[in-house]
């Protein structure tokens, strides 16, 4: 006896719901088939379903595309951010600069590593502890680091901070939007499964083959398990 299966991808869901829509056209307002509220359903639904998706991948192929283009700066803030501060650990360790000043950077004084900056968000936290660092120990006093330049460290960093904030509104717009197709997901699979039954309940008394066939004009799919021999009318 093959069994019936809701579809499992958006395209076969989308298939099901225009399956049922057109074959409801096609008897008219009179069948018995698949009541009018279903179909006036099925049909809201087709539409919500349809622009959800547009939204989430139009969302999701903005943050892909525009993951890409900040790979283009962050190789110069890294580089710059890195070599920043390394000058100024050369600096400390000739005396130029006080050790105790490293506080102002959220650098510890027993260390003259560079901090890790193997991530974009990492690159982004410590490009802003220098630059405030910079201007904390300016204030108190302390001569400008050139080679480079906090200036020129900015030059890169900047654009580079600000194409991370704006991904950040992407992501979150992405993930928004893909609630939202759940949630629709799950409404389609709803009326799916209430429409399915609203049809074999139609033919409930025609013989199986001719049963299965009426069915399958109105999107229901039928699987066999192994080793079953396929029923044909």
């Amino acid at each position: 006896m093959p069994y019936r299966r809701l579809p499992k991808t958006d395209s076969a869901r989308l298939k099901a719901l225009k399956t049922v829509i057109a074959q409801g056209r096609t008897d008219g307002i009179r069948s018995t088939v698949v009541s009018q509220k279903s179909q006036f359903e099925a049909q809201t639904l087709l539409q919500k379903y349809e622009q959800a998706l547009f939204e989430y991948k139009n969302a999701a192929s903005k943050q892909s595309a525009f993951s890409k283009k900040i790979q283009l700066h962050a190789p110069k803030a890294r580089l710059y951010v890195s070599h920043f501060i390394q000058v100024l650990n050369l600096s400390v360790i000739r005396g130029e600069i006080n050790a105790e000043q490293k506080s102002y950077y959220g650098l510890g004084t027993e260390s003259n590593t560079v901090p890790d900056l193997s991530t974009d968000q990492r690159v982004v936290e410590w490009g802003r502890k220098i630059i405030k660092g910079e201007m904390m120990r300016q204030q108190h006093g302390g001569a400008p680091i050139y080679n480079p330049s906090i200036a020129k460290v900015r030059a890169y960093f900047d654009p580079f901070e600000s194409d991370m904030e704006e991904l950040k509104i992407q992501k979150h717009n992405v993930n928004r939007f893909q609630k939202e197709t759940n949630k629709v997901r799950e409404q389609v699979d709803e009326i799916l499964l209430n429409i399915w039954n609203q049809v074999e309940n139609a033919f409930v008394e025609q013989p199986l083959a001719e049963r299965l066939e009426s069915c399958k004009k109105y999107g229901l799919i039928y699987y066999y398990r192994r080793g079953e021999t396929p029923i044909v009318a």
